[in-house]
């Protein structure tokens, strides 16, 4: 499998492509940007264990990373939570080892400033699912400390909220979540990392 994707021209073709147009993308979102893109070199460069790849991931994070400002929005699909949760992801997947509370401390602030209880959209791209899987992710990251980046207060809410929308703890544990986010990649007709990261998982014929 592996030696059939580092063989695949059309991986190659997305992968080349990217490299010389995803660093000036001004859209630094998991479903449209660079985020999605990292994501993409880092599975790219596993399946096909070319460094290289990985190398270019982490430049990607680098500027996302520098270029976060909370005057992005929120949701999942195209804003802050969704950059959030693509990181928690990557270490997850054992891309990356730091400690995540320093680069996701704003992030998590803006999250905790939006009114949950006046959500009513349930959907993952842009609404409370989707800052469930964010809230839940960094629940589950692995930290140096015991404290974390919620208070006892704002889980509270969030337990309320997900349950008046019925958004079960299962939707929107990391795996869940990813699947997903497969789904929505897959809908892609044109050769950009999205299709990329569907031959990658086997969503699509190669």
């Amino acid at each position: 499998m592996l030696h059939q994707i580092s063989n695949t021209p059309i991986l190659r073709e997305i992968a080349d492509k990217e490299m010389l147009t995803s660093l000036f993308m001004r859209d630094y979102s998991l479903m449209n940007g660079q985020m999605g893109c990292a994501i993409f070199f880092a599975l790219l460069s596993r399946a096909t264990q070319n460094h290289w790849y990985e190398d270019f991931a982490s430049e990607l994070l680098d500027n996302i990373c520098d270029n976060l400002t909370i005057s992005l929005p929120v949701d999942f699909g195209f804003g802050l939570c969704g950059i959030g949760w693509g990181i928690e992801f990557l270490k997850y997947k054992g891309f990356i080892h730091d400690d995540t509370d320093e680069i996701l401390s704003d992030i998590d602030k803006a999250v905790m400033e939006r009114d949950i209880r006046r959500i009513t959209d349930a959907s993952l791209e842009t609404g409370l699912k989707g800052l469930l899987a964010y809230v839940r992710s960094r629940l589950m990251s692995e930290r140096g400390t015991s404290y974390g980046p919620f208070d006892d207060i704002y889980l509270f809410e969030v337990d309320k909220a997900a349950s008046k929308l019925c958004i079960s703890n299962k939707s929107t544990e990391i795996t869940q979540v990813w699947g997903d986010c497969l789904q929505i990649f897959n809908l892609s007709h044109n050769n950009s990392w999205k299709k990329g990261i569907s031959i990658i998982c086997g969503h699509e014929r190669y």
